[in-house]
Protein backbone atom coordinates (compact mmCIF):
# COMPACT_ATOMS: atom_id res chain seq x y z
CA UNK A 1 0.00 0.00 0.00
CA UNK A 2 1.74 3.24 -0.69
CA UNK A 3 1.24 6.33 1.44
CA UNK A 4 -1.37 7.83 -0.71
CA UNK A 5 -3.69 4.77 -0.08
CA UNK A 6 -2.38 4.72 3.56
CA UNK A 7 -3.28 8.35 4.29
CA UNK A 8 -7.01 7.24 2.99
CA UNK A 9 -7.24 4.75 4.52
CA UNK A 10 -6.43 6.52 8.10
CA UNK A 11 -8.88 9.29 7.08
CA UNK A 12 -11.84 6.94 6.44
CA UNK A 13 -11.12 5.38 10.33
CA UNK A 14 -11.25 8.50 12.16
CA UNK A 15 -14.60 9.08 11.06
CA UNK A 16 -16.20 12.27 13.18
CA UNK A 17 -17.07 9.90 16.37
CA UNK A 18 -13.50 11.36 17.77
CA UNK A 19 -13.41 13.57 20.47
CA UNK A 20 -11.50 16.61 19.66
CA UNK A 21 -8.22 15.34 21.92
CA UNK A 22 -8.07 12.25 20.04
CA UNK A 23 -8.30 14.60 16.64
CA UNK A 24 -5.23 17.18 18.29
CA UNK A 25 -3.54 13.58 18.59
CA UNK A 26 -3.85 12.82 15.42
CA UNK A 27 -2.95 16.27 13.83
CA UNK A 28 0.17 16.20 15.92
CA UNK A 29 0.79 12.88 14.09
CA UNK A 30 0.41 14.14 11.40
CA UNK A 31 2.60 16.96 11.55
CA UNK A 32 5.44 14.70 12.16
CA UNK A 33 4.51 12.77 9.41
CA UNK A 34 4.75 15.70 7.16
CA UNK A 35 8.33 17.28 8.72
CA UNK A 36 9.35 13.94 8.17
CA UNK A 37 8.25 14.41 3.85
CA UNK A 38 9.68 18.14 4.48
CA UNK A 39 13.17 15.99 4.54
CA UNK A 40 12.82 14.43 1.00
CA UNK A 41 12.87 17.26 -0.55
CA UNK A 42 16.17 18.02 -2.97
CA UNK A 43 18.26 19.65 -0.96
CA UNK A 44 18.44 21.92 -3.70
CA UNK A 45 15.04 23.09 -4.03
CA UNK A 46 15.25 25.52 -0.85
CA UNK A 47 13.08 27.50 -1.62
CA UNK A 48 10.12 25.02 -1.63
CA UNK A 49 11.63 23.16 1.50
CA UNK A 50 11.72 26.78 3.44
CA UNK A 51 7.67 26.92 2.09
CA UNK A 52 6.64 23.66 3.68
CA UNK A 53 8.85 24.18 7.01
CA UNK A 54 6.86 27.73 7.30
CA UNK A 55 3.68 25.95 7.07
CA UNK A 56 4.29 23.20 9.54
CA UNK A 57 5.09 26.63 11.41
CA UNK A 58 1.96 27.63 11.01
CA UNK A 59 0.62 24.35 11.83
CA UNK A 60 2.01 23.88 15.25
CA UNK A 61 0.84 27.39 15.95
CA UNK A 62 -2.48 26.45 15.49
CA UNK A 63 -2.12 23.33 17.82
CA UNK A 64 -1.06 25.83 20.59
CA UNK A 65 -3.57 27.80 19.73
CA UNK A 66 -6.64 26.18 18.92
CA UNK A 67 -9.27 28.74 20.27
CA UNK A 68 -8.07 31.22 17.64
CA UNK A 69 -10.80 31.12 14.77
CA UNK A 70 -8.78 33.68 12.44
CA UNK A 71 -5.65 31.69 12.40
CA UNK A 72 -7.77 28.17 12.31
CA UNK A 73 -9.41 29.98 8.80
CA UNK A 74 -5.58 31.10 7.39
CA UNK A 75 -3.94 27.99 7.76
CA UNK A 76 -7.09 26.14 6.82
CA UNK A 77 -7.02 28.25 3.43
CA UNK A 78 -3.27 28.35 3.39
CA UNK A 79 -2.75 24.67 3.49
CA UNK A 80 -5.56 24.41 0.44
CA UNK A 81 -3.95 26.62 -1.51
CA UNK A 82 -0.53 25.09 -0.72
CA UNK A 83 -2.59 21.36 -1.71
CA UNK A 84 -3.70 22.86 -5.24
CA UNK A 85 0.15 24.56 -5.97
CA UNK A 86 1.95 21.13 -4.90
CA UNK A 87 0.00 18.35 -6.15
CA UNK A 88 2.11 17.29 -8.96
CA UNK A 89 5.61 17.95 -7.57
CA UNK A 90 5.31 16.50 -4.02
CA UNK A 91 2.45 13.91 -4.07
CA UNK A 92 3.25 12.44 -0.65
CA UNK A 93 3.22 15.63 1.09
CA UNK A 94 0.32 17.11 -0.52
CA UNK A 95 -1.33 13.77 1.05
CA UNK A 96 -0.19 14.54 4.03
CA UNK A 97 -1.74 17.67 3.85
CA UNK A 98 -4.80 16.13 2.92
CA UNK A 99 -4.98 14.76 6.07
CA UNK A 100 -4.26 17.86 8.02
CA UNK A 101 -7.06 19.30 6.18
CA UNK A 102 -9.35 16.99 6.63
CA UNK A 103 -8.67 17.29 10.55
CA UNK A 104 -8.96 20.82 10.90
CA UNK A 105 -12.33 20.50 8.94
CA UNK A 106 -13.78 17.88 10.64
CA UNK A 107 -12.48 19.17 14.46
CA UNK A 108 -11.74 22.72 14.58
CA UNK A 109 -8.91 21.61 16.44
Amino acid sequence: MDLTQRFKTVNKGIAGDFKKGHMKKHLQEQLKNLKKEIETIDPQDQETRAKFLDLAKAIEQKLNNPKDQDQHNAVLSRLEEDVIAFELKHPRITAVLDQIIDILKSSGV
